[in-house]
């Protein structure tokens, strides 16, 4: 059974499952060049086309139902591939779902807790709504009335799973449109939503969720809503001593010290104001605001993590949605929960939806119960490549020598990063044992002065350098580390101003033959290491973008690792 799954929304993504088997994957972006592009067209044609045999089934993911645009992708779908047009399902009700059945088929768990804690899931609607618009199109539409924020899944292998908890986000929580102003209005909804989700613990109250209470940070130094990664990183220049009001109840927001403001959140006070630039001297109210929301919105997830292991038992738990990908929240559940096995998802961002929702029906389907555990995120298909004839051959042993002298080198290995990280075969390194190793790496990437970079150390050293809260290696980015006295003094630049490091730990690959060769060289183990592409650009895909982000920057060099050519501009 060949399935072709798809997502449409941002980080779109499109992939082929073959009998359970990954077969193909790809991100529109990397085509495209755009950013966490949306529409999936490119994709999906040159999956289509890449495909090994004949497709049975298409998927359709997105977080919002609209019937024109689910049939242009059911009508340009089916005419690309030629399945049927019965054949073509549409998943759209289903994103937090989707979120869930791409990590946990990621894990070896067979019972596992599932949290998906993300900004904008599927949207919900009154049951009993009479259509109050006709789109152009001459469909009828409801009004939406809120959209999933966060789901506890509990799941088993093949495809069983149970609602533990639905959280939506209202976007009018105290005036339910069922009967305005009125509590029997607020209780007559929600009977109807509980009705489809029975057992399930289902919350209307608030008009945020975890990851939109995050997002008011990020509204306030003027970034969208896709940019929360800013916020974490500014968040460590707050005091943690600041007092500011309890935002949750649990994890329910407080609706009232927060406000809506177009398709921004921010701060519900009267000096709040929004940033044009970050600047070191205006940064501290505001680092003082992302702190305390790193931290409230942190300690809302661990409610809802210890509620559920308390209620089932089940001590095998799975992070993702778009919070997922918050390092310091994860570093925070592992301090908490030491008797929970986690998992985090790497690709917890909408990227793994196509392949969530294609696994959901192969497995419904198939009843197929093989566990199939991520060993690494180099999925992504790429096209044969031109080989490279410029620049000259290199060892490891030559481009440690180059870091080592303060140069910045970027490895182009291979197939890229599925996802948002930059594991090795995407990735610009650099010294770390400079004090401004992270000053003069963001002027190569020409991103802000505050955010910090990733570093990445050999495995057997990993504890040596930091506190691995029990970890015996981190291969995937996920979590922040509070780095020990060694690493503060031998690798101050890819420290963090509070003491910590998004770490990524390698054993074997070129990747580990470069760090071994730099810790020959200078007794270090330890590398940053960032994503190969500019600030607001997709991940470098083709040898072509390498060559332009190698023209368009002050990067130095390029190893292309297939061809064994180290390039500089």
């Amino acid at each position: 059974m060949r399935i072709l799954g798809f997502s449409v929304a941002h980080d779109s993504s499109v992939c082929i499952i073959n009998d359970g088997e990954l077969e193909y994957f790809a991100k529109e972006e990397r085509y495209t060049r755009e950013k966490r592009d949306k529409q999936p067209f490119m994709a999906v044609e040159r999956a289509i086309e890449a495909a090994e045999g004949p497709i049975d089934y298409a998927v359709m993911q997105s977080p919002t139902a609209h019937p024109a645009c689910t049939d242009v992708f059911r009508c340009f779908v089916c005419k690309k591939s030629g399945i049927p047009i019965d054949n073509f399902i549409d998943f759209t009700p289903c994103h937090h779902l989707s979120h869930a059945f791409h990590a946990y088929n990621n894990t070896k768990f067979d019972t596992a807790l599932v949290f998906v804690i993300d900004r904008d899931g599927s949207q919900i609607y009154d049951p009993d709504d009479e259509p109050v618009e006709i789109d152009h199109n001459g469909y009828p539409m409801s009004e939406w009335i809120g959209r999933e924020c966060e789901s506890v899944y509990l799941m088993r292998q093949p495809a069983a799973f149970k609602e533990l908890h639905k959280a939506f986000w209202m976007r009018n929580p105290t005036n339910p449109r069922t009967e305005k102003n009125s509590t029997k209005g607020y209780f007559d909804l929600m009977k109807k939503i509980q009705g489809k989700y029975p057992g399930a613990d289902v919350s209307l109250k608030s008009g945020f969720g975890i990851t939109k209470v995050y997002e008011s940070g990020t509204t306030m130094i003027g970034e969208g809503p896709m940019e929360n990664g800013k916020t974490m990183g500014l968040a460590a220049y707050g005091d943690p001593n600041k007092q500011y009001p309890p935002l949750f109840i649990g994890s329910t927001p407080i609706d009232q010290y927060l406000t809506h403001e177009s398709w921004m959140v921010a701060p519900a006070t009267q000096n709040a104001k929004i940033l044009d630039k970050v600047t070191k001297e205006n940064h501290k109210p505001y680092a003082d605001w992302a702190n305390n929301l790193q931290r409230q919105t942190q300690q809302a997830l661990n409610s809802l993590v210890q509620k559920y292991v308390r209620q089932t038992g089940v001590t095998d738990v799975i992070i993702t949605g778009g919070y997922g990908l918050n390092v310091v929240a994860n570093a925070y559940l592992l301090e908490q929960n030491p008797d929970v096995n986690f998992y985090f998802e790497p690709n917890a961002d909408d990227t793994g939806n196509s392949r969530g929702a294609a696994m959901y029906v192969y497995k419904l389907n198939s009843q197929d119960a093989t566990q199939r555990p991520l060993t690494d995120t180099f999925y992504h298909h790429l096209e044969p490549q031109p080989e490279v004839t410029t620049g000259k051959p290199a060892t490891a042993s030559d481009i440690a020598g180059l870091l080592a002298t303060g140069r910045s080198v970027a490895l182009y290995d291979g197939q890229p990063e599925a996802g948002p990280r930059a594991l090795g075969h995407r990735s610009i390194l650099f010294d770390a044992r400079s004090k401004d190793a992270k000053d003069k790496l963001n002027l190569i990437k020409k991103r802000e002065w505050y955010r910090p970079f990733a570093g990445i150390i050999l495995e057997e050293h990993f504890d040596e350098y930091f506190e691995t809260l029990g970890l015996k290696q981190a291969p995937n980015m996920t979590v922040s580390f509070r780095a020990r006295q060694k690493a503060l003094e031998e690798v101050p630049g890819v420290i963090h101003v509070d003491g910590t490091c998004r770490m990524q730990t390698v054993s074997q690959g070129h990747m580990a033959d470069v760090l071994r060769e730099f810790y020959a060289q200078t007794g270090c183990p330890i590398l940053m290491n960032t994503s190969f592409n500019l600030a607001g650009e997709a991940l470098v895909h083709t040898k072509e973008d390498a060559f332009s982000t190698l023209r368009n920057s002050m990067l130095d060099y390029v190893y292309f690792v297939q061809d064994d050519r180290l390039v500089s501009e």
